[in-house]
């Protein structure tokens, strides 16, 4: 059974996000850093540092893209920027994350500002 991640949608988890688990997507430790900050909180946290893939030692799943999870989770933010639809595939991770979440300007937006 695989369950999903409450701050960056992942879905991908092989334990409950409790219990000291670590996301490998977004770096949240369940039980610690969910125990100071809300979910929303740490999505907010992780969307302001570029939605950089944690785990280096996994790689992202195929064409993995931040704005699609979030879209697919219902979380209701997107990010805004001049790589935000790039995709991320196998063979270039993790050079294009490094170019994905460094020195590029990203803005956090929720889903009703976009509406607008």
């Amino acid at each position: 059974m695989k369950y999903m991640c409450p701050v960056c949608g992942y879905r991908e988890l092989t334990d409950p996000p409790e219990d000291y688990e670590i996301c490998p997507c977004c770096g949240t430790e369940f039980g610690y850093d969910d125990a100071t900050f809300t979910h929303e909180e740490l999505r907010r946290r992780w969307l302001r540092a570029g939605a950089p893939w944690f785990d280096y030692t996994t790689p992202p799943p195929a064409n993995w893209n931040p704005n699609t999870q979030l879209y697919e989770a219902g979380y209701g933010y997107t990010l805004m920027g001049q790589e935000a639809d790039s995709r991320v595939s196998s063979s270039s991770w993790p050079m294009s994350l490094a170019r994905q979440g460094r020195g590029i300007s990203w803005r956090l937006v929720s889903l009703e500002d976009q509406a607008a």
